[in-house]
């Protein structure tokens, strides 16, 4: 990498509005998990270091996993055509009741949608 990319690089970073300061791991949703999680511990040499599956009471879907230095990668897949749970997110702010584009915000969609399934 020459210096002028590189100063154009940090120059472009320092003016992030929102910085990343890091990542716990990066999560593929894939057809078939057990076979994506074999090849990457067998051809790229990561560890299986967890599974969630349905012999841990999660039947809608398989996740591993797996992990090299300071990587880690989930690779998950569903085990029918349909998953059931769709809320991606959910926030912990009790305060806020709409978005900032007026829109109910995740934590009321949440509880609608809990309130339907007749949870709260």
């Amino acid at each position: 990498m020459d210096a002028d990319l590189r100063a154009r690089a940090k120059a472009h970073a320092a003016q992030d509005p929102l910085p990343m300061l890091g990542f716990s791991h990066v999560e593929w949703w894939v057809g078939n998990a057990y076979q994506t999680a074999m090849f990457f511990r067998s051809i790229l040499g990561f560890s299986m270091v967890g599974y969630r599956g349905p012999e841990t009471g999660h039947r809608e879907t398989s996740s591993y996993l797996l992990e090299s230095g300071n990587i880690r990668f989930i690779v998950t897949g569903a085990k029918g055509p349909i998953i059931r749970s769709r809320i991606t997110f959910i926030s912990t702010d009790r305060e806020c009741t709409t978005s900032p584009s007026g829109s109910p915000a995740p934590k009321r969609l949440f509880e609608r949608e809990q309130e339907k399934r007749g949870n709260l």
